[in-house]
């Protein structure tokens, strides 16, 4: 008797025969009857003699083998009676890649490619899912289609995106690809090389070149043995002999003006020259130059030899042009490099008017001397167009005549200073001389205008007189015993007397004060002029004698 509970089954034999017993209870009266187990009915597998109960839950394959065939079972309860069945395990149906034996389930998402090769053929697969039953099967994973190349055996699948060129070889001949896309080749004679920018200068494959020339330069190239110079632009180069040498600019370039490096390898910044009067000094010079025939300066000097040429010629030009030059001539000019010839000329033409100094600076007598020598010669036999030479600043190398030249610059320029200051202080006298003439004429003008208030009271003292004596001839055409008359005289009594003591005052400041006001203003005037000529004698006076003082020195310092 056997009870098998809920949830259970159990196991036995009968006659040699496999028994499965359900839940319940079982009874068995069978000498060859035999109880094994109870296994619980939620187990993944349980075998009983050649009886096997496979589950296989939800998202879930079963590996089995059944007469030495791999099978792949779903979801769910599977009960099998064979005596050669093999259980192998459950595996996750959301794998990407699923192997049983010869069985392959292959499944490539959305935006990816599977690698494949099937009987040693290479393949890719779009993506989905891919079923096979095949021994010869071998996957070798996903890629994205987003890769710039994917090589995969014989195929080539590969994306040139635009602004890119592919290049590649293709029998033994090697294309460029230029034109955006995405580009599948199955050939053994085809290999994908690399990708590169568009905007490279240089793009190169076996024979095949793509040069890039911008505006500026040239490019130097040899076509079986000859000279070939590429103007700016696009060249597809496809001759094994047509060689690409290098990029030649055709700008405007500077070049330093150095000394050669001493035996310590340290470069000097300043160029050392000796003056007609056999004075070191140091010169910073710059050469400016250009490239105008690069096919004849290749030819003639050499790409690489172009720069020591202008050099080593710029430094011999500008050492024989100091050469023949005195120190004297080269500290006239002020300006650290070539002015215009205009400005330059007015500057002379206004030296000359005010009788000064009117040579030609050193630096555009340099500038132009230099440009004379080179510029030509160097067009017709090199190809190099010298445009213009800078010179930035001179020094004196040698250190006594360097000191005792500042010196005398320290003398000169306090004795510059001190002529500055006295014709300021000849100035300030004259204005305040003048200023002082100007106040007593303004004090000159005030009192006329006193004077002219004036007039207008005698104007009014004139008016007051003619009323009275319209009022004297009106009495006296009356009548003497007129009443009107008596009144006439009462009431214009008071306007007589003030006309009478107005005529006494007049008459006795009149010409007086006149002589008097005209006596002062001359003689205000008189002492101001004199005043201000004292001041301008004694101001020349100094100033002769401070240029004299400073030729003294000259000389001392001279001899």
């Amino acid at each position: 008797m056997i009870r098998v509970r809920r949830g259970q089954f159990g196991l036995a034999t009968e006659n040699g025969k496999p028994v499965l017993l359900k839940e319940g209870l079982h009874v068995y009266n069978n000498p060859l009857f035999s109880f094994v187990e109870f296994k619980n009915v939620d187990a993944q597998h349980v075998s009983h003699v050649s009886y096997h109960v496979v589950r296989v839950p939800r998202g879930a394959f079963g590996k089995i083998k059944e007469q030495n065939r791999v099978k792949l079972l779903p979801e769910g309860t599977h009960t099998v009676d064979n005596a050669v069945f093999e259980y192998c395990g459950l595996v996750d149906s959301i794998e990407a890649y699923i192997n049983h034996g010869s069985i392959h389930i292959i499944q490539v998402p959305k935006g990816s490619v599977g690698l494949v090769f099937e009987s040693n053929f290479p393949r890719l697969l779009s993506e989905g899912v891919h079923i096979y039953d095949s021994p010869t099967l071998k996957f070798n994973g996903v890629r994205s289609k987003l890769d710039p190349q994917i090589i995969h055996g014989t195929i080539s699948r590969f994306r040139v995106q635009k602004g890119e060129v592919g290049l590649a070889w293709l029998d033994n001949v090697s294309p460029s690809i230029e034109e955006p896309g995405t580009y599948l080749v199955d050939s053994s004679s085809f290999k994908f090389v690399s990708l590169r920018d568009a905007a490279d200068k240089t793009i190169m494959l076996g024979a095949k070149k793509i040069l890039t020339v911008n505006a500026g330069e040239v490019a130097v190239t040899f076509k079986a043995g000859n000279l070939a110079v590429l103007p700016p632009g696009r060249h597809y180069i496809e001759a094994i002999d047509h060689t690409f040498d290098d990029f030649l600019s055709t700008q405007q370039l500077s070049i330093r003006l150095t000394p050669p490096e001493d035996g310590r390898g340290k470069e000097n910044e300043l160029l050392t020259c000796e003056t007609k009067d056999l004075v070191d000094i140091g010169i910073r010079a710059d050469v400016f130059y250009r490239i105008s025939d690069p096919e004849q300066a290749i030819m003639k000097v050499g790409r690489e030899f172009i720069p020591e040429l202008v050099k080593e010629t710029s430094i011999a030009t500008l050492n024989n042009i100091i050469r023949s030059t005195a120190l004297g001539e080269i500290a006239q000019s002020s300006q650290p490099s070539a002015q215009s010839e205009a400005e330059h000329a007015t500057k002379v033409q206004a030296a000359q008017a005010m009788g000064d100094a009117s040579a030609p600076l050193f630096f555009d007598k340099a500038h132009d001397q230099f440009l004379a020598k080179l510029h030509d010669d160097f067009k017709a036999r090199y190809g190099l167009e010298i445009t213009n030479i800078r010179i930035e600043q001179f020094k004196i190398l040698d250190k006594a005549l360097s000191q005792s030249i500042a010196g005398q610059a320290i003398k000169t320029a306090a004795t510059q200073s001190e002529l500055a200051n006295l014709e300021g202080q000849t100035q300030i006298a004259t204005q305040q001389q003048e200023r002082d003439v100007r106040l007593q004429q303004l004090a000159a003008e005030a009192e006329g205008v006193q004077f002219c208030d004036e007039g207008k009271m005698l104007n009014i003292w004139g008016l007051t007189h003619m009323h009275m004596a319209k009022v004297c001839l009106q009495a006296a055409s009356m009548k003497p015993n007129d009443p009107n008359r008596h009144i006439l005289i009462e009431e214009n009594k008071p306007v007589l007397s003030q006309c009478r003591m107005q005529q006494k005052l007049y008459r006795n400041m009149g010409d007086g004060y006149e002589r008097a006001m005209k006596a002062d203003s001359e003689k205000a005037q008189a002492e101001a002029l004199a005043e201000a000529q004292r001041v301008r004698s004694d101001m020349e006076a100094d100033t002769r004698r401070t240029q004299a003082q400073a030729e003294a020195d000259a000389v001392r310092t001279k001899a």
